[in-house]
């Protein structure tokens, strides 16, 4: 049995691998992997271009399987050659020639794709530092983030990677099942992923809540509840019969009240209670069925305005708990709650959950989970779909596609216009935040760079949804990751060493050199608004603000 809140979900920000330092240099020309959700690819995109920042793999991760393979075994058919071509767009592989399919699909592409541009960065690194070029792609540009739960079905490295590579920001470990020494295997290899694209993945912790259980029955088959009926829980820890049964809790019976509703053995019974005394609860049984030995009533009470660091909107929970018409109403009450406080919510459960045994989602599925990104949320999460499913990479592929195809939406754009939140509190970094994204929208600016060190800058950005992507720098690994989950934002980590804070124009170069880096800006034109606060590490201290185009502080065009 679970209790009204049954998972206490937290980010763990352990620091078991550094990130590399930062990589400085300027993206050429991109090569695209379409597989990933990053275009297409032919002979020419690996004649040359500039280098993807990535350390020189040890193994090759795409050995295991292939996507063209895959859809093969999947649909019958010969050679992935012989593919409709419709087959091939519903699995955003956009254009596949014979270069891509003689050399065992999608992973032997990614594999060259990687191969290449790491010669092509060798060759160049006297005149140019090696660049993440490959991040132009959708993968990175998209802001609702994306977080996949590992299991059985991915808990290797090479699995892991894919599922990085597809669109997972964020990685969640169900600490109901398993042993605490696999789970620090799967952070170890989370880390190793992190620690070779040199890009933060944050860790959701998902922790089993208390259990409330009853006590037992004299019959050891339990009894049947027969609808109408008066059922008791109480403190006398004789066993049960049909009539009544211990209930250990005594804090349950003391906040139950008349009209309150219990779920039993997770909504299979349902009872309203009807009377209250000194230690014991007068039931009704409002849907009867079977009640055995250590099964136990769950109290539905009313969704509370609370201060939160995050939340996720656990849909299954929500089901039990409430009815289901009342499920998606309060999905939206929860998203707007969060985004008025500033605080990252998660979209969750059965989001695709076909795709445990089938490559491609239902309509309806598409639809729930592109309502979730219209609602606002900062992340959707994929459970049984990516820890125990067949075709765990497909589903956050098929997430990631309906991600761009909901953000490329005017209705979209819209819809957060029209909900924005506002930030009240009437402290400078409020007044730094919304100056940014009013001025940014107006100069048409590629990006929104925040310094920041304990990453609230940045959240507040997020909380205005602004057109631009927010580029979040920051000298501390966790934070880096803590951002991983909160919309738009894409973190980057700058050792202390490399940040000379004494310096504001050399500040201002860092952001350029690392947004050229990140590739959300690639012409000497494109500008970037910059918000930092001094002194430096200052908590709240958010109270500058510049405008500078990517060739750096000291440039500036006058058709700029």
């Amino acid at each position: 049995m679970r209790v009204a809140s049954p998972a206490l979900t937290f980010l763990l920000a352990s620091a078991v691998d550094a990130f590399s330092p930062i990589s400085i240099g300027r993206p050429s020309d991109a090569t695209k992997l379409s597989a990933y959700g990053i275009g297409s690819w032919n002979k020419s995109s690996s004649g040359g271009g500039g280098g993807v920042a990535v350390a020189t793999p040890t193994r090759n991760p795409w050995d295991d399987s292939n996507a063209g393979q895959h859809v093969e075994k999947s649909y019958g058919i010969d050679s992935w050659t012989s593919a409709p071509p419709k087959m091939k767009k519903s699995y955003g592989l956009g254009s596949w020639n014979k270069a891509a399919s003689t050399t065992g699909g999608a992973d032997a592409v990614a594999a060259d794709m990687l191969n290449s541009s790491r010669k092509a960065s060798t060759a160049a690194a006297a005149q140019l530092p090696s660049t993440d070029n490959f991040k132009s792609s959708p993968r990175w540009r998209k802001k609702t983030k994306q977080l996949a739960t590992l299991g059985p079905a991915s808990s290797t490295f090479e699995m892991i990677e894919k599922l990085f590579l597809a669109g997972a920001d964020v990685f969640r470990l169900n600490f109901s099942h398993g042993e605490h020494a696999q789970k620090k295997e799967l952070l170890d290899i989370i880390r190793a992923v992190e620690d070779k694209y040199d890009h933060p993945i944050a860790i959701l912790g998902d922790l089993q809540g208390p259990k409330i259980r009853t006590g037992t029955f004299a019959n050891p088959d339990g009894e049947m509840l027969q609808e109408g009926q008066i059922f008791r829980f109480d403190s006398d820890e004789t066993p049960g019969n049909n009539q009544r049964v211990f209930l250990p809790h005594p804090e349950i019976i003391e906040a139950s009240e008349i009209g309150h509703e219990l779920l039993i053995d997770d909504g299979k019974v349902k009872v309203v209670v009807v009377g209250t005394g000194p230690g014991y609860l007068d039931c009704e049984v409002v849907v009867g069925g079977m009640i055995k030995d250590r099964k136990g009533p769950l109290l539905i009470t009313y969704f509370e305005q609370t201060r939160l660091e995050s939340a996720v909107v656990a849909r299954g929970d929500l089901g039990v708990e409430c009815q289901p018409e009342d499920v998606p109403i309060l999905q939206k009450v929860i998203i707007d709650e969060c985004r008025s406080q500033g605080k990252p919510v998660v979209v969750a459960t059965q989001m695709m959950e076909s795709m445990i045994d089938s490559p491609t989602p239902t309509r309806a599925e598409a639809s729930d989970a592109a309502t979730a990104i219209y609602d606002g949320a900062d992340a959707i999460m994929l459970s049984a779909e990516s820890a125990a499913g067949s075709y765990p990479v497909e589903s956050v592929m098929m997430q990631q596609r309906i991600i761009n195809r909901v953000e490329g939406d005017p209705h979209y754009s819209q819809y957060l216009q029209n909900n924005r939140p506002r930030i009240t509190d009437g402290s400078s970094t409020a007044a730094i935040i919304l100056a940014a994204r009013s001025v940014a929208k107006n100069v048409n600016a590629k990006c929104i760079a925040s310094f920041t060190v304990g990453g609230s800058t940045a959240r507040k950005a997020s909380m205005k949804r602004p057109e631009q992507p927010i580029m979040a720098i920051s000298p501390l690994k966790e934070t880096c990751r803590q951002l991983a989950m909160s919309w738009g934002v894409y973190a980057e980590y700058c050792p202390k060493e490399n940040l000379n804070t004494d310096n504001f124009r050399d500040m201002l170069q860092t952001a350029c050199d690392i947004g050229l880096k990140k590739g959300l800006v690639s012409d000497d034109k494109d500008l970037l608004v910059v918000t930092a606060g001094f002194p430096f590490g200052t908590p709240g201290a958010a109270n500058i603000i510049r405008v500078i185009p990517a060739a750096g502080p000291t440039y500036w065009d006058s058709t700029l």
